[in-house]
């Protein structure tokens, strides 16, 4: 059975938390967690699950990718980008990409994902490479 460590599972608490409200510090700090990118690619392959759980995981990380501050928003962003892609919602993850590269333009993984659909890598591969760099 699967146990995060701590730092995601009090991500994980956040994001289904419904009295959050991301300007409290505890909640930024927690946020931060999305800066440790190992962290981040395990909290995106979760978000890129078929449960409800990940769809409600996936729909926080899209409210902080629109809601952090400056300097914060490109991990979230990119994780957006890619669950919509994975999902089937080419404009959505567009939209998301986009915001990625105006937080930070030398975020390697939005980089790496603008290779991934430069080259037409279809939806269920990226989700197959994306677990299988997390979980070996």
């Amino acid at each position: 059975m699967y146990h995060p460590d701590e730092q995601i599972q009090d991500f994980i608490d956040l994001a289904f938390d419904n009295n959050r409200k991301l300007t409290d510090p505890d909640t930024v700090s927690i946020l931060r967690t999305l800066q440790n990118l190992s962290a981040r690619d395990e909290i995106l392959a979760l978000a890129l699950g078929d449960t409800d759980e990940a769809f409600q995981l996936s729909r926080f990380i899209e409210e902080y990718a629109v809601d952090a501050p400056d300097g914060y928003r490109a991990n979230p962003a990119i994780m957006s980008s890619i669950v919509s892609y994975v999902n089937g919602y080419i404009d959505r993850s567009e939209m998301f990409y986009n915001l990625a590269l105006l937080d930070d333009e030398s975020n390697k993984l939005t980089f790496l994902f603008g290779k991934i659909v430069e080259i037409n890598t279809p939806p269920t591969v990226v989700k197959e490479l994306i677990n299988k760099a997390v979980n070996g």
